[in-house]
């Protein structure tokens, strides 16, 4: 009798052990599923990786390119890790490619940079079987799958137009640009595409500003010292505009000070500079609502992250399913670009 006592007690203890780490299951397993619904599902240990690196981490322009591939890469299920130099600086940038590689991202996002370093860099990963695509500018010598941004001629033929009408096909150009990089060097050569075309309209100064507002302003206040003429300036990466506006603005006041210093004059307005930038920066918005800048041509970098990822995900589908619209993911895809003035933005028209 004590033995089917002791039995059934034991029994007992069992079943109700057996409850209790049921419970507790279910407990846990209701927090985790809370705990994901805040904070979103991880995404599994499978899943494709892909490494966008960033010219300047921090930059306006690509955060937003960050933004683009993010949204891009929770629709498709991808892993995306974000990462860059603080500052402009080409050798991190192929640090941090050599350093993906080696961590064996599926896939990498990059800038082209027009190097033969980086070129090799981004051959070895396409034979190590990592994707690539470019963005912003491209690496077109290289074996990378795919291109996606502006058609940078394209859009330095525009400001080329832009110039020309502006000053009547006569007069002098400075132009800046951020970098050697092939985006720049293809906007200028745009640029020049259009100004060839004028006998009198002529390029007289080149200079690079290592996408700094302070090496803009000090390099355009050069240019304005040994060319007093110049009838336009164009800038070609984002931070030039707002420095190059307040170089001129500030050559404009000191010139109108001397003229009206001297005995007997009157007061001498300084003749106006045409100045065209690029990209959509908030200084850059207030020059051209000052009147400062005519314009500046505006980027989709949010496009540029989304398509590029997208590419990427037909690249990769393509190594398993080798059908006709996976190879699609080849070649160069550009954005749109638009022109923003005053007339864009709503505002009353310069004098």
């Amino acid at each position: 009798m004590s033995n089917k006592t002791a039995t059934i007690g034991l029994i007992a203890l069992f079943i109700i052990f057996a409850a209790v780490l049921s419970a507790f299951y279910a407990s846990a397993l209701r927090t985790r599923e809370l705990a994901h619904s805040l904070t979103g599902a991880e995404p599994p240990s499978n899943a494709y990786r892909v490494t966008l690196i960033a010219q300047e981490v921090d930059n306006p322009f690509w955060q937003e390119v960050k933004l683009g591939a993010s949204d891009a890469a929770k629709q498709l299920g991808i892993t995306l890790e974000y990462t860059g130099p603080s500052r402009f600086d080409a050798s991190e940038q192929s640090r941090l490619l050599a350093k993906a590689i080696a961590a064996k991202s599926d896939a990498v996002i990059v800038q082209g940079l027009n190097e033969p370093n980086y070129q090799t860099l981004i051959d070895h990963a396409v034979q190590s079987g990592i994707g690539v695509v470019t963005v912003d500018a491209d690496e077109p010598n290289s074996k990378r799958e795919a291109y996606v941004g502006t058609d940078n001629r394209k859009v330095g033929q525009q400001m080329g137009k832009l110039i020309a009408a502006d000053t009547g096909g006569v007069g002098e150009v400075g132009v800046l640009i951020g970098s050697n990089s092939i985006n720049q060097q293809l906007r200028l050569a745009g640029l020049r595409d259009v100004t060839d075309q004028y006998p009198l309209l002529h390029i007289v100064d080149i200079r690079t500003t290592g996408n700094s507002r302070l090496r803009a302003l000090e390099q355009t206040t050069d240019m304005l010292s040994k060319h007093p003429n110049i009838d336009a300036i164009v800038g070609f990466s984002a931070l030039d505009g707002s420095g190059m506006a307040e170089a001129v603005k500030e050559h404009m006041e000191l010139t109108e000070q001397a003229a009206g210093s001297i005995e007997g004059s009157t007061s001498i307005q300084s003749p106006e500079i045409v100045m065209y930038a690029f990209d959509d920066l908030p200084e850059t918005r207030e020059a051209i609502a000052q009147c400062t800048l005519r314009g500046t041509i505006v980027q989709r970098p949010y496009e540029m992250g989304f398509e590029a990822v997208n590419q990427l995900q037909l690249r990769h589908r393509a190594s398993s399913s080798e059908s006709t619209q996976a190879r699609a993911a080849t070649g160069e895809h550009y954005t749109e670009t638009s022109l923003m003035t005053v007339n864009s933005l709503g505002l009353p028209e310069c004098p």
